[in-house]
């Protein structure tokens, strides 16, 4: 199930790492990919029962375009798939010999592929989250799948995670948020060291610093044309790193 030949990348890492901020930098029209904007939310259905015949396939990919994800920390906006596929779930079946039982993964990928497609991109880049803990498990679902991770020092991680949602929380569940996002921090990298995948690690500071020369040289040749800009150090990072530089993590 899929197109031939297209390039599948998934974007992974702790949060607050740079996922958005990399599948942003290339959802540009010069950009060789096409890019889902919210998250793939294919761990979500990993544990799903394959599904049965077309009516059932139709359903849950009706579903899934439809299924809203928060973009904004105060949860006030909202993106759906279906804003970046434009496809319905007719439109992404049609013309498509389905052998059932199909999994609801196998189908994502095969809305991403049509995404790919009607843009005229050679593939796709999606973010989820730590797909690096089921990667091979998402590789046999879909072919040449291909895993990128974000990484960023742990402090100016868990701070920006700290801010991103509520910066004014009081002090006991703020330190245990923080226990709770350096723990995945750290298990994330440990995933990632022991390169199952053979992921390709790029680091937030990557894209602050030089996107042209040091960020995605794979990714980024686009016949003549640098689809990769430097991309400058946003508001919300900046707080971060301020609120890094002042508070000792130790308090928490």
């Amino acid at each position: 199930l899929g197109e031939k030949g297209m390039e599948r990348w998934l974007v992974g890492g702790a949060a607050r790492c740079g996922k958005t901020t990399l599948s942003l930098l290339l959802a540009d029209k010069d950009s060789p990919y096409a890019v889902l904007r919210v998250d793939a939310l294919f761990h979500r259905y990993l544990k799903d029962t394959p599904l049965k015949n077309e009516k059932s396939a139709q359903d849950f990919l009706s579903s899934y375009l439809n299924y809203p994800r928060f973009v904004t920390p105060d949860r006030s906006q909202f993106a759906r798939p279906k804003d970046d596929i434009r496809l319905t779930a007719t439109e992404i079946l049609s013309g498509c010999a389905l052998t059932f039982p199909v999994h609801p993964i196998a189908l994502i990928c095969l809305a991403l592929d049509k995404m790919a497609l009607i843009q005229k991109k050679r593939g796709w880049l999606v973010v989820d989250l730590h797909p690096e803990l089921y990667f091979q498990q998402y590789r046999a679902l879909i072919p040449n799948l291909n895993l990128i991770i974000m990484q960023r020092p742990v402090i100016e991680a868990v701070t920006a995670s700290l801010y991103w949602r509520d910066p004014n929380r009081p002090l006991e569940p703020r330190r245990r948020h923080i226990l709770h996002k350096a723990a995945l921090w750290r298990f994330s990298n440990w995933i990632t060291e022991k390169r199952i995948g053979n992921p390709w690690i790029l680091t937030l500071q990557d894209l602050v610093n030089d996107g042209k020369k040091t960020c995605l040289p794979r990714l980024a040749t686009s016949g003549t044309k640098d689809i990769i800009k430097p991309f400058p150090i946003s508001p919300e990072t900046s707080r971060a790193i301020s609120f890094c530089l002042r508070v000792n993590i130790n308090h928490f």
